[in-house]
């Protein structure tokens, strides 16, 4: 989890302030591990019937966009 942690908040640190948009107080280091933690939970909570998959997802784009706020593709949902 350590590699993990270090390689998200690496790549996070490559553009200060990351991207054009991202608040530049937040601490990389912090919120990688925020988001690796908010993954294994949801999942869990998925996995246990407490949450749906589509609301885990919102959850997730809801931090990204948060952190990354640039355009991306939309979650596509299969059939």
């Amino acid at each position: 989890m350590k590699a993990a942690i270090r390689s998200f908040s690496s790549s996070m640190r490559l553009k200060p302030p990351w991207l054009p948009g991202t608040p530049a107080h937040l601490d990389p280091d912090l919120e990688a591990f925020s988001l690796i933690a908010m993954s294994a939970g949801l999942a869990t909570s998925v996995l246990g019937g407490q949450s749906s998959i589509q609301q885990a997802q919102a959850v997730i784009d809801y931090h990204l966009d948060r952190l990354f706020p640039a355009p991306r593709p939309a979650f596509a949902e299969r059939p």
